[in-house]
């Protein structure tokens, strides 16, 4: 069972990630610094995460943007100091030829093809990093009310392959969401971009238009450095 459609729900997700905004507010609320000279982004979306910034008036000297959905960088907002790359995690990292100042990624790492490796490389590569990786106990009553299995790593995984990589504070974040109707909690999946078209056999999807529970998200985060061994 496939649940990500971003490239397919690029208008919507910026006004429907619910949860996903939470996330960022709690994640840039911890940073130390108002400034930074090369900052990154993977998983940048429609700049959600570099809007945060500006409302907290964190500043830069330049700002790279990655995202594998072109049609989501196509929302991203027009900035001056801002380059937008349309590359996998992996290839940007391995690609990029200097260090960043501070790495940012929020509700993005969780769709690597090897999550131990995207962090390990992120470790080379960054100074200071701000991430918000969501885990398999995301949408747990919808897997279980459909009898389907979370494709995103599991929390003990998450927690894992960060304490292997970074030094820092690290820590849960958990938001529940409850709507009037069952066609209400599905549009804000579709729309979010975590549930796209076609991607349930018939009965699953009949079955979907039953569902009145609640929507969960939880993410593994944290604020910190590469351990000495990565750097």
């Amino acid at each position: 069972m496939r649940f990500f459609s971003f490239d397919t729900q690029a208008q919507t997700y910026h006004h429907s990630a619910i949860a996903q905004r939470i996330f960022i507010k709690k994640l840039l609320s911890r940073l130390d610094r108002t400034h930074y000279a090369l900052i990154a982004e993977l998983g940048c979306g429609g700049g959600e995460v570099f809007e945060e910034l500006a409302k907290n008036q964190v500043s830069f000297e330049q700002f790279l943007a990655c995202d594998i959905s072109q049609s989501m960088l196509k929302t991203f907002p027009a900035h001056s100091k801002v380059k937008l790359f349309c590359q996998d995690f992996d290839d940007f990292l391995l690609r990029s030829e200097v260090s960043f100042d501070l790495l940012l990624s929020s509700s993005a790492l969780q769709w690597s093809h090897s999550l131990k490796k995207t962090l390990s490389l992120i470790a080379q590569k960054a100074h200071f990093v701000a991430l918000s990786i969501m885990s398999a106990s995301s949408l747990k009553s919808l897997h279980s009310f459909l009898n389907t299995t979370s494709p995103l790593p599991t929390s003990q995984e998450i927690e894992e392959f960060l304490q292997e990589c970074f030094d820092g504070e690290l820590y849960r974040s958990r938001v529940e969401l409850e709507f009037s109707t069952p066609k209400e909690s599905l549009a804000h999946l579709k729309k979010s971009g975590v549930l796209g078209g076609g991607i349930l056999d018939f009965k699953r999807a009949k079955k979907m238009l039953n569902f009145d529970g609640k929507i969960e998200y939880e993410s593994i985060n944290i604020i910190g450095k590469p351990k000495k061994e990565h750097r």
